[in-house]
């Protein structure tokens, strides 16, 4: 649609980006000035003169002038909230609208980083609020468009799991494992991602490279099918699709919503487990990601995405326990056992899972 008019388009046309104060009132007349010092000074053959007033004069030649280096943060969020305002005027679909999001994300990341002494500290100041209410804009639209490609994930957030995070930002240069803590760091050149128990916890996006929203809904790599919930769905989206429970528990940060017998467990208001022993609960967990690999058989460090795909159903309880760095998929009798979101063992009791 790129006839179409975004209101956060409204004030770049009136006022732009932002804008450089090259020079002020007497300043081309002081320059002029110096400069002829500089030339009568030459005329005399005060060489060494010369060459102690010219870095000097440079310095208040240059001195109102933004510093526009690749480093600067400044100009980083020029450029960063320039392609964010290019591509809303042709965004439509979903994947469109969180690239836009990013961009507006990381364009407030690096004015946030415009120290206090930077010639436009000031200016920083102001379009850290223009550039809140375009990325509010661009996550109303994220959640709002349809999906050009429904099956598929454009970017994770925190709560994500490993394997959506590898499938959108590819392999990591380095990693880093604490074995006490159930942790994992990721890095992207000098971004991390920080994920406990195999879902992401926390990151840092130092070199702008993250595929990453701060503030959406977590995006995992499956997907619940119409009318159910999966894990990571909000109590918000249990309550539409399965209706009000029967009773409801708490205990420390977690919240049990009864469905009968059944029951689902969220912590900070996502959904983390659940088990459905009479099959009541509307829950589905169909992977998202990876679609072009599925595998039929899956085995000991295989991920929880290859061991959906192989057994083409939805196990019947998932159980995570995070300081014991453990996840439990329960498919009938048989249990499989993940570790920072991979096989670690596995229990076929029911002679039901497709172990290579």
């Amino acid at each position: 649609m790129p006839n179409e008019r975004h209101p956060e388009l409204e004030g770049y046309q009136s006022q732009p980006l932002y804008t450089f104060e090259l020079k002020r009132q007497g300043t081309t007349r002081r320059n002029q000035l110096l400069w002829t010092l500089l030339g009568l000074t030459l005329g005399v053959g005060l060489t060494v003169g010369a060459l102690q007033l010219l870095p000097a004069l440079q310095l208040r030649l240059g001195e109102r002038q933004p510093s526009l280096v690749a480093d600067d943060p400044f100009r980083q969020a020029f450029n960063q909230a320039m392609s964010a305002a290019e591509l809303t005027q042709t965004a439509e679909f979903k994947e469109d609208w969180s690239q836009v999001a990013i961009l507006w994300q990381q364009a407030i990341s690096s004015m946030k980083a415009v120290s206090p002494s930077h010639p436009n500290y000031d200016v920083a100041q102001q379009k850290l609020v223009e550039y809140d209410r375009n990325l509010k804009y661009a996550q109303s639209n994220v959640d709002s468009r349809v999906a050009s490609q429904p099956n598929a994930q454009s970017y994770w957030t925190i709560g994500s799991d490993r394997e959506l995070v590898l499938k959108i930002q590819g392999m990591p240069v380095r990693v880093n494992q604490h074995s006490t803590t159930c942790k994992e760091v990721m890095y992207y050149g000098n971004s991390t991602v920080e994920l406990k128990n195999g879902y992401v916890v926390d990151y840092s996006d130092f070199d702008r490279n993250l595929t990453v929203l701060g503030d959406e809904q977590v995006a995992l790599s499956v997907q619940p099918r119409a009318n159910t919930w999966t894990l990571g769905s909000t109590q918000e989206d249990v309550f539409q699709a399965q209706g009000t429970p029967t009773r409801t528990s708490t205990s420390q940060d977690a919240v049990t919503l009864h469905y009968n017998e059944s029951l689902i467990e969220l912590v900070n208001n996502r959904v983390v487990g659940y088990t459905n022993p009479l099959g009541d609960l509307k829950v589905s967990m169909m992977p998202a990601v990876g679609s072009g690999d599925v595998t039929s058989t899956w085995g000991l460090g295989s991920n929880r995405t290859a061991v959906l795909q192989a057994e083409q159903t939805t196990p019947t309880a998932v159980n995570r326990v995070d300081n014991s760095c453990e996840e439990i998929f329960s498919f009938e009798g048989s249990t499989v056992t993940f570790r920072r979101g991979l096989v670690t063992e596995y229990s076929n009791l029911s002679k039901n899972l497709s172990i290579q």
